[in-house]
């Protein structure tokens, strides 16, 4: 066994089932042992024409299948191309660095570790905005995945409409009654009619003006 096969074992072992990437000299006995692997029906290698597509699409199969995902490049440029996905990867709890929600807090990033303490407090928050403001809108962004069916369920007990950030546009179905559409830049009509709302239920995104349309802050 040489140190690729040892490599690739320890992937099969741990449910991998896709290596995105792009080859190269460095990488050869790697994609060897892939090869290898998939032809016994175990972890199989993804070519892709660049190595920032491959660590997109890595980021990507992580984000909607829960499953860890990797990516490889080879040295020089093949590994300096893949800069933009950790950066967005470090930004984003839900992505494939740092997604491993079931573990202990110490070992996973702050922000996604939820605080059932102040749950309490946030919830009575809720109650409040609610019953001062009429007209609500809930504001949805990428990184809500996971839980499209509770916004779905508390939206529909409220009767509030949803739009959605760019990114967040596939986690509402977008033929659901009190979906609008894209709220910020570049969105649907039906959607920037909801600028009016007394207050925006933001999740899953941050504050940005992109993504809010550049909405008072007050009633974000």
């Amino acid at each position: 066994m040489t140190l690729s096969d040892l490599i690739v074992s320890y992937l099969e072992q741990f449910g991998v089932e896709y290596v995105f990437g792009v080859p190269g000299s460095p990488l050869g006995p790697l994609y060897d042992a892939l090869a290898r692997s998939e032809r016994r029906g175990g972890t199989r290698a993804i070519l892709t024409r660049h190595e920032s597509g491959g660590a997109f699409m890595a980021d990507g199969y992580a984000r909607e299948t829960g499953k860890i995902a990797v990516c490889c490049a080879t040295t020089g440029p093949g590994a300096t191309n893949l800069l933009s996905v950790p950066v967005d990867i470090l930004r984003s709890p839900a992505s494939g660095l740092i997604a491993f929600p079931n573990l202990h807090c110490l070992v996973t990033k702050p922000a996604s570790v939820v605080d059932f303490v102040a749950l309490e407090k946030l919830c009575q928050e809720l109650y409040t905005v609610l019953s001062q403001n009429r007209k609500v809108v809930l504001l949805i962004g990428h990184d809500c995945a996971g839980a499209t069916q509770e916004i779905i369920t508390f939206a529909e007990l409220i009767g509030a409409p949803i739009v959605t950030t760019q990114r967040g546009k596939s986690r509402i179905n977008p033929y659901h009654p009190l979906a609008r559409g894209v709220f910020c830049f570049a969105g649907h009509k039906s959607a920037r009619k909801c600028d009016s709302a007394s207050r925006f239920l933001h999740d899953g995104q941050g504050n940005g003006g992109q993504s809010t349309q550049n909405s008072a802050p007050k009633r974000v």
